[in-house]
């Protein structure tokens, strides 16, 4: 379990406790705030040549990319800015772990809304409603009656969908949107925020021939397997679509839905209050909350976890082992402000329900209730001896001999650990080991 309540951009006010981590093939992090237009990717051979994408695709479909230079504030001549023919979508993440990113938008919520969404492979678009300001968290009554925020999901695409037809239109309750707290009366509407979680898949077994695919792999080719997710929320009813060619789109949607280009604005099209391919991200200024779970099925063996931009405050290259907690099944992460957590690293039971609620899912602070338990070592000793030892190597704390014949013990090793029985008789011994690693 990877919880975080952090800021949304690494390199403002005190920095992040952690961007991220790798471990056994699969990707923690915070939700990405760096995404760019698939199709600006020059390997358009799936995308366009085989027209295994929809116009709609091709024109709004956003995917996570590498850094580049994020104007917060338009009037800063110093910022580049999104650089369509340099920061494109390169990786396709193939068989990676969900990537989230989280987007801020403005919607009159006395007007129906509606949503289209597309994806290759799967994408999922969530609602989060605050109850109070994001920044006033002091605010929520101290007896849960009231949440923070809720989390609403409001559309998603099922895995491995036909990104050139398949696609879920559907109205929006106004009952998701945020309007307690949100008062500028700048704006004719309330401000929102959403997150999108995309995920892209690798190609099953001996479905392609992966020599005709640059590097022999066509999981990792952009040409064949290109990742990415389109979006409009708009004002009105969902119409009903059928086939989601270009022509359809403009007759039941927007006669002009494809003339806006990189900001250009157009009298003619009609407004809409988040559309993928904006690219408008969290205010660096705002926090982000929220976890991930991935369960795993992994056989015995180590497997090392690689660290991104950890936070010095908890170490250099690795977590220092102070910042280790539950007898190393729980990580505590800070940033450079203060001793709060602001991120965790948890190993679960998944044998065990967790009874947090929600709120506490998105809270670092806050231990799971299903933290992965002690193990059980038993031993049974027959035959004559004269000194019966266990030992632990390197010493274990939680490991207790009762020097009895037979017996069991609960432990909790935080590292490599050999157990040793070892029953002497008359000079001669007999031991017996286990190594839990």
């Amino acid at each position: 379990m990877y919880k975080y309540d952090d800021k949304a951009s690494g390199r403002q006010s005190y920095g992040i406790a952690l961007r991220g981590f790798d471990v056994a093939g699969k990707e923690f992090g915070l939700p990405l705030e760096y995404w760019g237009i698939s199709y600006d990717n020059p390997k358009r051979q799936a995308t366009g040549n085989l027209g295994i994408w929809s116009k709609f695709m091709q024109e709004f479909a956003i995917f996570p990319t590498d850094e580049y230079d994020i104007c917060y504030d338009p009037s800063d001549d110093m910022c580049d800015g999104y650089d369509r023919y340099r920061d494109y979508p390169k990786d396709t993440l193939a068989g990676d772990a969900l990537h989230t990113g989280f987007f801020s938008g403005v919607v009159n919520i006395s007007n129906q809304t509606f949503i289209l969404l597309q994806a290759d492979n799967y994408a999922q678009v969530v609602v989060r409603k605050w109850n109070f300001a994001p920044n006033e968290e002091w605010r929520v009554p101290a007896d849960g009656s009231i949440p923070h925020y809720e989390d609403i999901q409001i559309a998603s695409v099922a895995p491995n969908s036909n990104p050139a037809i398949d696609h879920v239109c559907v109205n929006i309750p106004s009952s998701v949107w945020s309007s307690s707290w949100d008062d500028d009366e700048d704006y004719s509407g309330h401000w929102q925020q959403i997150y999108v979680r995309v995920q892209n898949s690798k190609f099953p077994e001996g479905s392609i021939d992966h020599s005709q695919c640059e590097n022999g792999n066509c999981d990792t080719d952009w040409n064949y397997n290109p990742g990415g997710v389109a979006f409009i929320i708009g004002y009105g009813n969902a119409p009903t679509l059928d086939n989601m060619t270009e022509q359809e789109l403009k007759d039941k949607i927007d006669n002009y839905l494809f003339d806006w280009d990189y900001g250009d604005d157009d009298d003619d099209r009609n407004t809409y209050a988040f559309e993928s391919r904006r690219l408008i991200a969290n205010d660096p200024q705002n926090s982000i909350k929220g976890h991930e779970e991935i369960n795993f099925t992994l056989a015995q063996g180590t497997y090392p976890i690689t660290w991104k931009e950890l936070n010095p405050t908890n170490g250099s290259g690795n977590p220092n082992a102070s910042r280790l907690k539950n007898n190393s099944k729980r990580l505590e992460l800070l940033d450079s402000d203060g001793g709060d957590t602001n991120q965790s690293v948890e190993i679960l039971d998944v044998t065990v329900d967790n009874a947090n609620t929600e709120a506490e899912l998105d809270n670092p602070k806050v231990p799971c209730t299903n933290i992965y338990g002690s193990l059980e070592i038993s031993w049974t000793v027959t035959g004559t001896y004269d000194v019966l030892t266990g030992v632990a190597t390197p010493s274990d704390p939680t490991f207790s001999f009762s020097g009895q014949a037979s017996g069991s013990d609960l432990v909790e090793p935080v590292q490599t650990t050999t157990y040793t029985i070892t029953a002497s008789n008359q000079g001669a011994a007999d031991v017996d080991s286990l190594t839990i690693l």
